[in-house]
């Protein structure tokens, strides 16, 4: 599997105006997606810099990806199966709390 990074994906750097607390699937899938499309709109010109809470697990994956990821919407729109992936850009850094107070 290809890692995405800036160069590959054209992310636009942005200043960071969201500090969120949190780096689960739902918080990325949800609130993340949602300012990434804001950005994209021109409605919202900000980063994300993703918090870390507990102290197991790790942010390996999100460096080697310079914090991008894919979100893959599923459902059926008019009657017909339909998939959409959105490379999500928006999220410029994550930290640890625990390691990186």
């Amino acid at each position: 599997m290809e890692l995405l990074s800036k160069s590959k994906t054209g992310k636009k750097e942005r200043p960071v105006k969201v500090l969120q607390f949190g780096e689960g699937n739902f918080l990325r899938g949800f609130v993340d997606y949602m300012i990434d499309i804001a950005n994209e709109k021109g409605e919202f010109d900000g980063d994300i810099v993703l918090v870390k809470p507990i102290e197991f697990g790790t942010l390996d994956r999100f460096h080697a990806q310079e914090s991008q990821y894919t979100v893959s919407l599923r459902g059926i729109v008019d009657g017909e199966a339909t998939v959409q992936n959105r490379i999500v850009t928006s999220v410029t850094d994550v930290v640890a709390a625990h390691e990186e107070y």
